[in-house]
């Protein structure tokens, strides 16, 4: 009984607009009666969306970067950063790697997920995904970030 009440209640706020259905009010169950919200008063929740990476011509205009091994300052590679040298290099992408100064894309083992400087050794960072692209999570204090 309860049901089929609900159910012309639900009905009942449907509003025809267009030939279509469209409900203006929607039922909400307060203690053992039902209250009817206008569809104002409430919030849709959608999915978050992250906002995706630059790409393309756009990353041409961005400064050129290099990251150089804090320990023997040696050059890793050159990199597309988006506003230079004013904030910290936390990420890089790979497809972003302008010059692969010790070829460390070409020669690196597709089985580790490690990311090594090819003269001293030391691990710089470690390899992931972000917004669904392949990028180097570096390790702080292991790398230095030079303009030019």
């Amino acid at each position: 009984m309860k049901i089929s009440l609900a159910l012309m209640q639900v009905s009942n706020a449907l509003c025809f607009s267009h030939n279509k259905m469209v409900p203006n009010k929607i039922p909400t169950i307060l203690g053992s009666a039902f209250r009817m919200i206008p569809l104002s008063r409430v919030s849709i929740i959608k999915p978050l969306q992250m906002g995706k990476p630059k790409s393309g011509s756009i990353v041409d205009s961005y400064q050129t970067v290099s990251v150089n091994c804090m320990k023997c300052r040696t050059r890793l590679f050159r990199y597309k950063k988006k506003n230079g040298t004013k904030s910290n290099l936390i990420k890089c992408y790979v497809e972003r790697i302008s010059e692969d100064c010790v070829d460390l894309v070409k020669n690196k083992d597709k089985n580790s997920t490690e990311w090594h400087c090819p003269s001293c050794e030391t691990r710089f960072g470690k390899d992931s995904m972000i917004h669904g692209r392949p990028a180097i999570k570096l390790v702080g204090g292991k790398t230095q970030m030079k303009k030019k």
